[in-house]
Formats: C-alpha cells, sequence, structure tokens
C-alpha cells in the first residue's frame, strides 16, 4: 500500500483548493512506520490484531496541514531507528471531538485537539499528560493555556490534561496591496477607519471581502475579534460553562456592528449565496489568485495557499482592527491543537507524546510554513530565521507571532465553549445572521442582532440542560493556575 500512503500526501495537496482545513475527510489514512522510508502499510483491520505496537492518531487536518503532519511523524524517528510500533494517522475533520470517547472499534489513543475547550468537558475520558514530559515542557508555552488544558487530577492537583503543539494567529487581515494602492487607502487601524476603506473599495469597482460563508468557523473570527477588542472581560465569561450573558449590550453591539461591516452595498465579492457556499481555501483564492476580492480575514496558516497561488510581493497583512474608542490595543485571539491521550493510555501512546513535545518535531513542520510553533524556544530560534529570507509573508508573520505569547493574547472563543461554539450554536447563527444581512442588507442589522443574541442564550440554555453524558461539572475543573510540573 506504498502507493497509497504516498498519495496522502502528493494527491491531495493539488486539490486543496477545494478542501477545508477542518472539513470532514471521512477516509481514514493510515501511516506505518515500522520501517523508514514507508514501504508498507497495514490493512484497514490489521491493527486490531497488534494493539500494543500501534498507535492511532486522530487528527483535524487535511491536504497540506495533513501531508506536512504526516513528514513530522515521520522526523520522530532518527534515520535507520526501527520504531517500536507502527502510527496511524485517522483525519476526522469536524468530528475530531468525537475521538475523544469513542471506544470499542472507533477508539484511538492520540487525538491532535484543536478546540482545548473540550479538554474540561471530557477529562474523564483522558489521561493527564505524564509528569516527565511537563517538567521538561510546559514552561516553555504561552499562559493562555493553563486556562485550557490545566484540570484536577486524581488527587485534585492541577495537571495538564493535554500538550500544546501548535498555534494560529487568528486576528489577521490579509490583502492585495494593489487593490488598496488602487483604490488610494492604507490598510485601517480602526473599525470605522475599516468601514471608510471599504467604500473607497466599492467606489473604485473593487469587492472589499471574501467571506468564506461555507465554513462557520471562519465566521467567528470577525465575531470574535470583535468582541475582545470591545470587552475582553465579557469575553473571558462568555466562555465560562452556561455564563447566561449571551443578551447582554455588548454582545448585541458587536452583532450590529458586524451588520454594518457585512451588509454594507457590495462588500462581499459574489454576494451572499456565493459566500455561504465557499470554503476557507476558495475565500483565500478570491483575493489572491483571481482578485475578486480585496481583503480575507483568515489565520496564519493561509500563508501556503498565497505562497503558491498568489505574488508573494503584492500580499500584505494587517492586524485585525480595534476599536476606536477603546485605546490602541489590537485584539489578538489564538487558536491552537494540543495533543491528548485518550484514556487509558498505554506507553506506546505516551512515547508518541514524548516525541512530539521535543523540539525538532515543531521545527520540522515550521520549517515547511503555515505553522506556529506552541513551544516558545522553536518560535525564537524560527522567527530568527526567518528574518533573513526573501519571502515577505514568512517575515511578516514571523513578526506577529510573540504577540500570541503576550499578555493581552486571549483563546479562540468558539473551540472555549463546546457545542455553543460549535456547528449547530455559534456557526450556525453567523451564518444566519450574514444571509440576514448581506447584499446591502445593513438596515437589518439591529433586528437580526436581536434574533441571534436570542439564539445563542437559547442555545446555551439547552446545552447546559441536556448535559454532557461523558463530560464533568465546572466545579471539579482548576483551570488557569498550579505547577503544572
Amino acid at each position: 500500500m506504498e502507493r497509497h500512503a504516498g498519495a496522502l500526501t502528493d494527491e491531495l495537496v493539488p486539490r486543496m483548493t477545494r478542501i477545508s482545513r477542518r472539513r470532514l475527510l471521512r477516509t481514514a489514512a493510515t501511516i506505518s512506520l515500522a520501517g523508514l522510508p514507508m514501504t508498507t502499510a497495514c490493512s484497514p483491520g490489521e491493527w486490531f490484531t497488534r494493539p500494543d505496537r500501534t498507535v492511532r492518531v486522530a487528527v483535524p487536518w487535511s491536504a497540506a496541514e495533513l501531508a506536512a503532519f504526516r513528514r513530522v511523524v515521520r522526523a520522530l524517528f532518527a534515520p535507520g531507528e526501527s520504531p517500536p510500533y507502527d502510527v496511524q494517522l485517522v483525519p476526522l475533520g469536524d468530528d475530531i471531538g468525537t475521538a475523544i470517547s469513542a471506544r470499542g472499534a472507533g477508539r484511538v489513543d492520540v487525538v491532535m485537539l484543536p478546540q482545548p475547550g473540550l479538554v474540561r468537558e471530557y477529562r474523564d475520558a483522558l489521561e493527564p499528560i505524564p509528569h516527565d514530559i511537563t517538567r521538561q515542557h510546559w514552561q516553555k508555552y504561552a499562559p493562555i493555556w493553563d486556562s485550557q488544558l490545566l484540570q484536577c487530577g486524581p488527587q485534585s492537583e492541577p495537571r495538564p490534561y493535554g500538550l500544546p503543539f501548535k498555534f494560529a494567529h487568528e486576528s489577521l487581515v490579509w490583502y492585495r496591496r494593489s487593490a488598496f494602492d488602487a483604490a488610494g487607502v492604507e490598510p485601517p487601524s480602526t473599525v470605522d477607519e475599516w468601514l471608510a476603506v471599504d467604500e473607497a473599495l466599492t467606489k473604485a469597482g473593487i469587492s472589499p471581502l471574501a467571506i468564506a460563508g461555507a465554513d462557520g468557523w471562519m465566521l467567528t473570527l470577525f465575531f470574535e475579534n470583535l468582541l475582545l477588542g470591545l470587552s475582553p472581560v465579557l469575553y473571558d465569561e462568555l466562555s465560562q460553562p452556561s455564563s447566561g450573558l449571551w443578551t447582554t449590550a455588548h454582545v448585541r453591539e458587536v452583532f450590529v456592528r458586524l451588520g454594518t461591516l457585512w451588509g454594507a452595498e457590495g462588500a462581499i465579492a459574489g454576494g451572499v449565496a456565493r459566500s455561504l457556499a465557499t470554503q476557507f481555501p476558495d475565500a483565500v483564492l478570491e483575493v489572491f489568485r483571481f482578485e475578486r476580492a480585496a481583503m480575507v480575514v483568515v489565520p496564519d496558516y493561509a500563508g501556503p495557499f498565497v505562497n503558491r497561488f498568489g505574488n508573494p510581493h503584492d500580499v500584505g497583512i494587517f492586524r485585525f482592527p480595534r476599536w476606536s474608542r477603546l485605546g490602541p490595543e489590537h485584539p489578538t485571539v489564538a487558536g491552537g491543537d494540543a495533543a491528548v491521550l485518550t484514556a487509558p493510555a498505554g506507553e506506546n501512546a505516551k512515547d508518541f507524546v514524548r516525541r512530539l513535545a521535543r523540539r525538532d518535531a515543531a521545527q520540522v513542520w515550521s520549517s515547511l510554513g503555515g505553522f506556529i510553533p506552541a513551544d516558545r524556544t522553536v518560535l525564537e530560534r524560527h522567527t530568527a530565521e526567518t528574518a533573513t529570507q526573501a519571502n515577505p509573508i514568512s517575515r511578516r508573520i514571523a513578526e506577529l507571532a510573540p504577540s500570541l505569547f503576550g499578555p493581552t493574547c486571549h483563546f479562540d472563543l468558539s473551540d472555549r465553549i463546546g457545542a455553543a461554539g460549535g456547528r449547530e450554536g455559534l456557526w450556525r447563527v453567523l451564518q444566519d445572521f450574514l444571509a440576514a444581512v448581506g447584499d446591502g442588507r445593513a438596515d437589518r442589522a439591529e433586528k437580526a442582532a436581536d434574533e441571534a443574541v436570542t439564539r445563542m442564550a437559547e442555545f446555551e440554555a439547552s446545552v447546559s440542560r441536556e448535559g454532557e453524558p461523558d463530560g464533568i461539572s465546572a466545579d471539579q475543573t482548576c483551570g488557569g493556575g498550579g505547577n503544572a510540573g
């Protein structure tokens, strides 16, 4: 099955314009590391007969990101080393959270989790990261991981239930310099300036925004950055279980402002109907390949797409604009993937996570682009190396990445609030909100905002009533403090 293993990289990458980062990839791919280079792979059921020699790893990635992680896994074992176990990668896309508590045929050993908020809900289905790993590595990670991954252990001491691996800067706006030059505008610093830039672009016959409305998580980037910029305190309070704060004035104000941004005449390339069918990679290409829009709000990992299909010297990146009345601080929203061990964890699974924690694992991916290491020491080295590179995109991302380790950085809200932030919660509410206000219907922003906050409040309440059968209650957690080692 060597051809199949190779196809995972070589055939998916050319199709990445049609595959979202979190789009469900139903076919489970098998990667065997029993002998490098990979010349054999297990049959679909073979791991059942050799459970002691197989580590099954669920991942959220597809296309280029999956190919990059495949190279990371290869590099975990030295050339010529005979690995003590096989590794199987199971791409699950948006369904990655279901792997945490799966049992029987669906059970995996390690989950590369892009929603750290699920650690709190499913702690009892997880095993803490071994002490020897955290003692050596935990201080290298940004403080914001503490509130997501530190939970009460069996003796009620705070223990990390996940190992940070991958960071994402989610407060970036990418734009074509030539489009801005044609309209005679500069990157905006405030939300009010942003609206003025959009108006100037529209008058110049250029659609300001490409929006990937089909991927609900892309819409949350707008909402989260606006909310964090308006009220960091409320942003964090909303992440608490059953906050009851969705109908507060600040949340409503964010929806109204979002309505003016999305609802301006000609603001969205192709209109709302096309936007709601557009996924993450396609929105990037709308700006940099087809030049049908001037801007797109996407995280740093859009870099490889832009490098491949656009002119790097026509690419600009600016921080998500701030609210003009609230001072000079721009919002900084971080996403991230952490490796978690499902319980009970075998020694091979722990060894796999131990190898992921090594500096060289993150260096492999960072060298490929589209990756910000969660390890501060790796990031510092990567930043220094990137400063000498000719590629302006890599240099700009390297300049912005250190802000993820700063005191004003906050974790992605939708990834912290479980089901309320997902496909049937905030994602769908924002998609319906876009449909209501788009195509020049900004006058509907007030009414649409009222409906949105009411739906979010009702959804949060319904999730709270139903509870999580495999989860834990809020008073069982120890997030945000303690000694991880």
